[in-house]
């Protein structure tokens, strides 16, 4: 058990996730997969313009990039760790 949790830290580290502890990751995939978690995932991505590029410059442009990038890290932490791929963690 020791190598898996081992082996889900290395992966997390190369997939620029470092300082995300594998029990971190399954706590955003627990509340982000339940359907009132992609509900309110589909609703920041709406909000916070996920999908559309930012084509202006200055602070306001800044503010909406970091909100953008939040979200960005949380789709980041719903993808199956290879770990869990070999495990047969369904993918969501």
């Amino acid at each position: 058990m020791r190598d898996v949790q081992r082996n889900k830290k290395l992966i997390l580290m190369g997939a620029g996730l470092e300082g995300i502890t594998p029990e971190m990751h399954e706590l955003y995939t627990s509340i982000f997969t339940t359907e009132n978690g992609k509900l309110i995932l589909c609703d920041l991505e709406n909000r916070f313009n996920v999908h559309t590029p930012i084509m202006e410059s200055g602070e306001a442009a800044d503010r909406a990039e970091g909100k953008r990038q939040v979200i960005l890290f949380i789709l980041d932490m719903l993808v199956p760790l290879e770990e869990d791929k070999k495990e047969g963690v369904p993918n969501v």
